[in-house]
């Protein structure tokens, strides 16, 4: 596989997942970002949505200074997993068959392995 061929993703037959790219769209009530959806251009409705959240408090968790941060954190890894699937794979993909890795790479392509593993079932 050349490189080339990574320019629109590394969308496999088996793979069952919506194709990226995936965007993250924010929302709520009250000027508040207490909300966010991930959407694809290759399907209709969110791919996930976090939902609103509130603290015991009745501050909203999109408040930055009340835990915004982690939810717009949570949805920039979740927009995100398709590149990193797709990293995950040109990596091994690129790997010369037989080649005598540096010391430590075994364990960063093991994990990619894993981590491909887990992504896709």
């Amino acid at each position: 596989m050349s490189l080339k061929d990574y320019t629109e993703g590394v969308m496999r037959e088996t793979d069952m997942f919506t194709p990226g790219p995936w965007r993250i769209a924010y929302g709520g009530v009250e000027e508040h970002d207490n909300y966010f959806a991930i959407a694809s251009p290759h399907r209709k409705k969110p791919i996930a949505e976090s939902g609103y959240y509130f603290l015991d408090d009745d501050e909203f968790l999109g408040n930055p200074s009340a835990g915004g941060v982690e939810l717009r954190a949570n949805a920039r890894l979740i927009a995100a997993a398709p590149e990193l699937l797709d990293a995950c794979r040109m990596l091994i993909d690129f790997i010369p068959d037989g080649w005598e890795m540096p010391l430590g790479y075994n364990q960063v392509v093991a994990q990619a392995r894993e981590v491909i593993a887990k992504a896709t079932g």
